[in-house]
């Protein structure tokens, strides 16, 4: 059994002098991205499906450019799970909310969720990305008291990335072996 999940690889063009420092301090140091899919769990056929129904949706002819232009400029904070606080810089854009949709009908016979609260982010879709995470009360308290008044982000998707690993370690989603990319 291996777990899978499908991102959009933010490049941020433009961002606050102070998110790289805050992000070491407070997050995990995943590349920023948009989940599009959140973590399931899946065997190897699946997996073999999986890629097979992206390689035939990708590229998706209707991005101008084959880019998807983005700004992240509204500060949400998640602490539903106490340990589990995040920070996350929000995004109204109705592009990357349109192919999270055509993603999720595309993979929607695979509802293996790594963790069952996942499935209400990927249902409820709010395009962001994560700037703190897995923080409780007090560092919360404090991370949010770090956040300057200027957090818009800028940013481009171009690919969309497939990651299938054997386990949720930063080490494994991040492996290039890992990944696969396809370009919008």
């Amino acid at each position: 059994m291996k777990i899978f999940a499908v991102y959009a690889r933010v490049n941020l063009t433009k961002q606050p002098d102070w998110l790289n420092d805050f992000r070491k301090k407070y997050g995990k140091l995943y590349d920023p991205h948009i989940t599009l899919k959140q973590p399931c769990f899946a065997d190897e056929e699946q997996i073999e499906s999986i890629k097979e129904k992206l390689n035939q949706f990708f590229p998706i002819p209707s991005f101008s450019g084959h880019r998807i232009n983005i700004i992240f400029n509204k500060k949400v904070i998640d602490n539903k799970i106490e340990g589990e606080a995040c920070i996350m810089i929000h995004t109204d854009n109705k592009e990357i909310c349109d192919l999270q949709s055509k993603i999720k009908l595309l993979l929607s016979e695979y509802r293996n969720y790594y963790e069952a609260k996942r499935e209400e982010y990927e249902n409820n879709f709010k395009p962001h990305i994560t700037i703190a995470s897995e923080l409780d009360s007090e560092t919360l308290l404090k991370a949010d008291s770090e956040i300057g008044d200027d957090l818009v982000c800028e940013g481009i998707v171009e690919e969309v990335v497939l990651v299938v690993a054997k386990e949720k370690t930063a080490e494994e989603v991040s492996d290039p072996k890992n990944l696969t990319a396809y370009h919008i």
